[in-house]
């Protein structure tokens, strides 16, 4: 509200802040790391994407730790979702978005899915299925279909954006398509798998 810039900045993994020009890290700093506390106190691992949740609160996607972090008006860092390194529940988590009702919504770009979590704090997967483990590489394969919710499949999709009506867009970076949900049906909008 005030006119402030918040950024995720990956490769100095913190949290930094724009406003009336000048630059100030917020949480986090130059050292990758897990742990939570106040300010630069506090250390994630690439960062990748902040919202504002309707209390003011910043969600933070700490990405290689597979955790979603929250940092509060006093800039307190505590972990808000995921358990850090275990990828079972968040796998390399990246774009965020609020809807409507104030779930958060994560694009959980290794697990090739998008979740949603409460206000309960619940984790529940709203598209896409979990692809079988590539031995070689040790993540998850992605896959390409359209459909309904529970038979969709991404690949490693990165970024989402809601419309007013509930309508969520996805860009599945790998399937090199902009994918669209909308009531129980995934669809693709623009891109061909290739």
């Amino acid at each position: 509200e005030n006119g402030a810039i918040f950024v995720a900045d990956t490769g100095n993994h913190a949290i930094r802040q724009i406003f009336e020009g000048k630059v100030t890290t917020i949480a986090g700093g130059k050292t990758p790391g897990y742990m939570d506390g106040k300010g630069i106190d506090a250390s994630f691992y690439s960062p990748s994407s902040i919202v504002i949740d309707n209390a003011g609160n910043l969600l933070v996607a700490d990405t290689r730790n597979d955790v979603i972090r929250k940092i509060d008006l006093e800039a307190r860092v505590t972990t808000y979702a995921g358990k850090n390194n275990d990828n079972s529940i968040l796998n390399e988590p990246v774009g965020l978005a609020i809807d409507n009702e104030g779930n958060l919504l994560v694009v959980d770009s290794g697990n090739h899915q998008l979740k949603k979590i409460t206000s309960q704090g619940r984790i529940e997967v709203l598209a896409g299925i979990l692809g079988e483990i590539d031995e070689e590489s040790g993540y998850r394969i992605g896959r390409y279909e359209d459909g309904l919710l529970g038979r969709a499949a991404f690949n490693f999709p990165k970024s989402i954006t809601l419309k007013d009506d509930g309508t969520i867009f996805l860009a599945d970076t790998y399937n090199h398509a902009i994918r669209m949900i909308k009531g129980e049906e995934v669809a693709t909008v623009m891109g061909a798998g290739v």
